[in-house]
């Protein structure tokens, strides 16, 4: 999740006493991507080192240009949406520059950009950004023909029409596991891909995994690699019926893994590994969930 973030929270934020202070923490940790330009960074060292100490100020511009997760955008185009504090018109380029979720701010300035229907940029305040990442924004139903997923700031409930009225609870703080690359993996799409009545819906994998990085964004999931290990698996599983010279349907990951040519004689792990990151990855970038 791609953030930018105005001046006057990173403030607010910064002290170890501020209630803000799990932003920063957060930043640390690598939860979020942090962008800025070089006109945003030379701003937060101004302002920091009038608030805060040399040390403290100091200590956290080193960690900007430390951490892997800050993120430094180069503008191409200015486009002056803020009259009434041009200064503040270097946050909104960040954030239309790199395609940023949300500008993160307090300044009143900034609510003129909520008029501005193209670049389209989404102003949050700190609090409700909070409220956001705990999911409190975000409490809807997801009806589809056989399945419907319903989703509040607990976590969401999963029913499927062809099986049972009742639904299947997952809390948010979803059962995760790390893999041999130090991946983190959804263990809840990996258990659900084994699922009868789930096997042959990928979309309802897709679509849980969507909900889950829009509501809770937080979650540090690295779905690329969950993803492909469930297309890893389905492509074994499909050796395997070619082997015992069983027809079945076509699932949507059998389509894929047919196109890719490569018989159980002449797979190649390294090669194979690479085609199913390219469907995977696409078929991620499509729904917006990388």
């Amino acid at each position: 999740m791609k953030l930018v973030i105005d001046t006057n929270v990173i403030i607010a934020a910064l002290s170890s006493k501020s209630k803000y202070h799990w932003l920063i923490q957060w930043l640390i940790e690598g939860r979020y991507e942090l962008c800025i330009t070089e006109e945003i960074y030379l701003e937060y060292e101004e302002k920091l080192t009038e608030k805060y100490s040399i040390g403290i100020a100091r200590s956290f511009l080193k960690a900007l240009k430390e951490l892997a997760n800050v993120v430094s955008v180069n503008i191409r185009y200015n486009w002056q949406l803020i009259q009434a504090g041009p200064d503040d018109n270097k946050f909104a380029d960040c954030c239309i520059a790199a395609n940023a979720l949300f500008l993160i701010t307090n300044d009143k300035h900034f609510r003129i950009l909520e008029t501005v229907k193209f670049p389209k940029i989404n102003v949050i305040n700190l609090e409700d950004f909070e409220q956001y990442c705990n999911g409190g924004l975000t409490t809807r139903t997801i009806n589809k023909e056989h399945y419907k997923i319903e989703v509040d700031s607990v976590g969401l409930t999963i029913f499927c029409k062809e099986y049972s009225s009742s639904g299947y609870p997952v809390n948010k703080e979803w059962l995760t596991k790390i893999d041999n690359n130090n991946s983190k993996l959804s263990d809840l799409i990996l258990h659900l891909s084994e699922k009868l009545w789930v096997s042959d819906k990928i979309d309802l994998l897709y679509d849980i995994a969507q909900i889950i990085q829009s509501s809770f964004p937080m979650n540090m999931i690295n779905w690329k690699a969950t993803f492909c290990h469930v297309a890893y698996d389905k492509y074994i599983h499909y050796l395997k019926e070619i082997k015992d010279e069983k027809e079945e349907t076509a699932s949507y990951f059998d389509q894929i893994l047919k196109g890719l040519k490569i018989s159980a004689d002449e797979s190649n792990e390294k090669e194979l590994f690479s085609n199913l990151e390219k469907d995977v990855e696409s078929e991620l970038k499509k729904r917006g969930i990388i």
